[in-house]
């Protein structure tokens, strides 16, 4: 039997049917096509060994949370979860359930569980993860997560692997998806939890690509309530922020979330997106999330991380130009050897500037300053523009370090990265001779 949305008017049980099946039950009397109904769907949620998964929201203003349930005919619910206001740490706890009548069938989780009902109690939220007060917990107004404990059955789709729930006060949209029996819940959990693992603690934004290919900036996704704004738009004026949540699937907002287009018109609409084979993530209508490009986070004027360049990576002219660099070191000071080249920033007359550190073995680090070519969208190039104290020293006793920086300087370099969500290792190559790379690793 096919089952669509149900729209909750318990006078006129309008529900959609679109079977033969469906017909034979519109020749009974509204009390019994409820009651119909209400077996229908406790029989879909307990077949096939009862599992499914629950992608649930409490309120606006948090992430969304991953439940694994297994619905048992004989009324017993084994609710599974790790979310962090149980301690993130898998629990189990079996309680009940039913399907109740009330403007339609309603799912209804009616004995206390307190892995799942912490989100409907109205108790204070405490914690040290709950938004502080003037007492340490998120307020005393008796309202604790705002979230629902009992459900209408909205919509199961064709195939029977997917519930749509609607929260029966919140009107929040709550999904079920059903699991193989054979499912290690415990694992799927945890892969659950760590599903947003995949992008980097380094950047604090990814990309969104519109259908048209209009660019937006995605900051704090990481936290499930991410904030978006047109790349070449007003983040102040024109920031849109929203909740969802993770799963391993991939990202669900918990309502479409609208955000304006830099230049006006009509606004671009997030609700869900799919992992892809390459990490990414796509939307059914063509939007894409990728992370940071390779150039933006290497030439970001950021003091929180630098690019070292891995010593045994260098190739091509790089390799010569790396041992002219060995060779000068050790002429010019027997006992030391070169420890570490890498690309950062440096605070300069109270401004933050680009630098190329040479670091060698028992003293500070040799500091060139360099002024990256503003105009190149998708090449980095970049000049020597001045050195400190420490490099001036050196460069008395060999000109090995100044010859080493001007001979990387005034060359375009292309930067690509293995990993399209987190570019912590970018490989470096002259853009009129591939032979010529190297990779650097952010750290």
């Amino acid at each position: 039997m096919k089952f669509s949305t149900y729209i909750a008017a318990l006078a006129a049980l309008a529900l959609t049917a679109c079977s033969n099946e469906d017909n034979e039950i519109f020749d009974q009397s509204a009390p019994d096509r409820l009651e119909q109904y209400k077996k229908d769907y406790a029989d879909i949620l307990t077949a096939d060994g009862g599992l499914w998964s629950m992608e649930y929201f409490s309120n606006a203003d948090e992430p969304g949370y991953v439940f694994v349930m297994k619905f048992d005919e004989n009324g017993s619910v084994q609710i599974s979860a790790n979310h962090k206001w149980i301690g993130g740490e898998f629990k189990q706890e079996t309680s009940l359930w039913k399907m109740i009548a009330d403007n339609g069938p309603v799912l209804s989780f009616n004995s206390y569980n307190n892995l799942f009902h912490i989100f409907s109690d109205p108790a204070n939220i405490v914690g040290p993860d709950a938004p502080t007060g003037e007492e340490g917990d998120i307020n005393e107004t008796g309202y604790g997560h705002e979230g629902d404990y009992e459900f209408q059955v909205m919509e199961v789709s064709e195939d029977g692997k997917t519930v749509r729930l609607l929260g029966k006060k919140r009107l929040y949209d709550i999904f079920l998806s059903r699991l193989d029996p054979s499912t290690d819940v415990q694992d799927y959990l945890d892969k659950s939890v760590k599903a947003a693992d995949f992008l980097s603690p380094y950047f604090d934004y990814v990309n969104l690509i519109a259908e048209d290919g209009e660019e937006f900036v995605m900051t704090d996704f990481g936290s499930a309530i991410p904030s978006i704004y047109p790349r070449l738009g007003d983040p102040v004026e024109q920031t849109r922020s929203g909740n969802g949540i993770f799963s391993i699937s991939g990202f669900r907002f918990m309502n479409p979330l609208e955000v304006p287009r830099a230049k006006g018109g009509t606004e671009i609409t997030l609700q869900s997106f799919s992992f892809q084979p390459d990490g990414s993530l796509l939307s059914a209508d063509g939007k894409k999330i990728v992370g940071p490009y390779p150039v933006d986070v290497f030439i970001e004027p950021t003091l929180d991380y630098t690019w070292n360049i891995d010593l045994e990576s260098v190739s091509g002219s790089f390799a010569d130009k790396f041992k002219s660099l060995t060779d000068g070191i050790k002429d010019a000071y027997p006992t030391r050897s070169l420890e570490s080249v890498y690309f950062g920033h440096e605070v300069l007359d109270g401004e933050v500037v680009p630098a190329l550190y040479v670091k060698i073995s028992g003293a500070k680090a040799a500091v060139y300053y360099i002024s990256y070519d503003s105009s190149l969208a998708d090449d980095v190039k970049f000049s020597v523009v001045g050195l400190n104290s420490q490099a001036s020293t050196f460069e008395k006793k060999t000109k090995a370090l100044s010859d080493f920086a001007n001979s990387l300087a005034g060359v375009s370099y292309v930067l690509t990265s293995g990993s399209v969500m987190a570019p912590e290792k970018i490989d470096i190559k002259e853009k009129a001779n591939e032979a010529n790379s190297m990779v650097v690793v952010v750290n």
